[in-house]
């Protein structure tokens, strides 16, 4: 079913975006260009909304059953977080490493580099210009954490329960795209029996990733 759905909306949607962007390379018309720029917005949006959504429900129902091999985490930080330097530089944010967890984890390598992805383009969109976020691993009791830290708005303290339900109520805050990125993200850690932490207040809000260590 999931294979059917994903080819029956993929499909027509590549068409569209792959014909979007062959127009905006063709047309002169300033208003036509305009008026293309909002359709690629859209069919972005729409593009983005539903792969989300498919992999969302492929974790739910298939994930717990996948292969979970080790992979190096800070590899997977470094690609995940190394294709936003526009967005980085259009807002005169710096990138903070501090990566002193140097081990593995046990995972889904993909479903990995997507979720720190949407914690970290969160952090981009959040932020004040011209500060810094904050990429931390350590180990703290027994569990491999992973931080990414903004200067951003404060998340109500009331809402930070509801910022990982699809749709959730935080939506205007940190799922204003399409209101599934914290969603996704904890639907990941869910099926790796991992955990999420979030603290905000005036001075930082940090995003937190919990994971089990691995025994020797």
């Amino acid at each position: 079913f999931l294979k059917l759905i994903s080819h029956e909306i993929r499909t027509p949607l590549n068409g569209i975006v792959g014909s979007a962007y062959f127009l905006s390379d063709t047309i002169d018309d300033p208003e036509l260009a305009d008026f293309l720029e909002m359709l690629k917005e859209s069919v972005d949006r729409l593009d983005n909304f539903s792969k989300t959504a498919l992999e969302i429900t492929e974790m739910q129902t298939m994930g717990r059953d996948m292969e979970k091999p080790r992979f190096h985490l800070s590899s997977v930080i470094k690609e995940a977080t190394g294709s936003y330097l526009d967005k980085l530089e259009d807002k005169g944010l710096k990138t903070v490493a501090q990566l002193d967890y140097h081990g593995d984890i046990e995972g889904i390598e993909d479903y990995t580099f997507r979720a720190i992805q949407e914690v970290f383009n969160n952090a981009i969109k959040y932020s004040r210009n011209n500060t810094d976020i904050i990429i931390k691993t350590f180990v703290e009791k027994d569990k491999v954490k992973l931080s990414i830290i903004d200067n951003g708005e404060v998340i109500p303290a009331e809402k930070i329960e509801e910022i990982t339900k699809p749709f959730g109520l935080a939506k205007d805050h940190y799922d204003k795209d399409i209101g599934l990125g914290l969603a996704y993200v904890k639907t990941f850690l869910d099926i790796h029996k991992a955990s999420l932490e979030i603290e905000s207040n005036t001075e930082a809000t940090a995003i937190t990733l919990v994971f089990n260590t691995l025994k020797n």
